[in-house]
């Protein structure tokens, strides 16, 4: 058995998925070359991936593709990238992104050195869609180094979850996740799920649930093309994919202690200065705003959005009027 397969959901993606699995080639070892698979489900794509995954195919790493006879959707297909796979780990990958230089020889360490790791998540750098290098973003607060819980111990996960920056620390970034899969096997998979973009999510939180652990790892292991969003449509379609599927995952799977320091994370990614900006450009409606209470935003935050809402045309005009005095 493999030691870690790279599971890659794909659709349409054929040049840049090229470019990833150019990547991968390019930093492995030839001694690492026997200890990983790459598992790609390509969800039913029309261009030409197929014949650019055989061009890899007989080049010093096992590649398993399989090719959905019809869409099945993201979600599904996040499943079926790692149903594929005979490695004993697998590592989510987004098919736009790239590995890091040294993240697989890296990674591979890890899992022989922390066996009882069910799930290891790492940062990632960002990069623009040329990938042209931006910024690293860290998960949780920057002086947190490599990190072990279990969501058996509450004081230790509410510790966890009150330094996460960004909701990447618990699953939103498919590409940072390493998961055992055995322990992914066990779950049994609510099918709810599907259609929230969160299906891995849930079956990575009952592995926790299910006295399982996690190691954050304060490396960037993987390179994010920006600029590429599936989901994002506008910057509310990518805010209410999140508050909805986080939303769903707290309220059916996470006890109320542990739940609300869960949803104050989304806080800190979506933060109000965006529900501003959406608000006084007609992105969010009065409707809307109720689902920000769920979410842990103050009722004064709520307040101040709703009057945004409701002035927003005087408010715009104010708002020009003070860059023309301005300058």
């Amino acid at each position: 058995m493999k030691k870690l397969g790279i599971c890659i959901p794909t659709y349409n993606r054929e040049n840049l998925l090229k470019e990833l699995l150019e990547s991968i080639f390019s930093i492995v070892s030839s001694e690492d070359r026997d200890r990983i698979q790459i598992c790609i489900s390509d969800n039913a794509s029309n261009d030409q991936t197929e014949i650019m995954v055989e061009s890899f195919q007989n080049k010093g790493i096992e590649i398993i593709y399989y090719k959905n006879f019809e869409n099945i959707g993201p979600d599904l297909n996040y499943l079926k990238c790692v149903e594929i796979a005979t490695s004993e780990y697998c590592w989510l990958m987004g098919s736009d992104d790239k590995v890091e230089k040294d993240s697989i020889s890296y990674i591979l360490k890890e899992l022989n050195a922390d066996k009882e790791i069910d799930i290891f998540i790492g940062n990632r750098n960002e990069y623009d869609f040329n990938f042209n290098f931006i910024k690293k973003r860290y998960w949780l607060n920057e002086n947190i180094d490599d990190y072990k819980f279990k969501f058996s111990n509450k004081e230790d996960t509410i510790f966890y979850l009150k330094n996460s920056y960004s909701i990447g620390a618990m699953y939103s970034y498919l590409s940072s996740i390493i998961v055992k899969k055995e322990k992914w096997k066990d779950v049994v998979y609510d099918e709810n799920y599907t259609g929230t973009a969160y299906s891995h999510a849930y079956l990575l939180l009952k592995i926790l649930l299910n006295n399982g652990s996690q190691k954050y790892l304060k490396k960037s292991i993987v390179g994010s093309r920006g600029g590429n969003d599936t989901f994002l449509v506008n910057i509310k379609q990518r805010f209410y994919l999140d508050y909805l599927g986080y939303l769903k995952l707290s309220s059916e799977i996470l006890d109320e202690k542990i739940k609300d320091e869960f949803l104050k994370i989304l806080t800190k990614e979506h933060p109000k200065s965006h529900l501003l900006s959406m608000s006084l450009n007609s992105e969010l409606n009065l409707e809307e705003v109720e689902i920000l209470k769920k979410v842990r935003y103050g009722k004064r935050d709520i307040v101040f959005i709703k009057s945004c809402i409701f002035f927003k045309k005087p408010l715009k005009i104010a708002y020009k009027i003070y860059k023309k005095i301005k300058k």
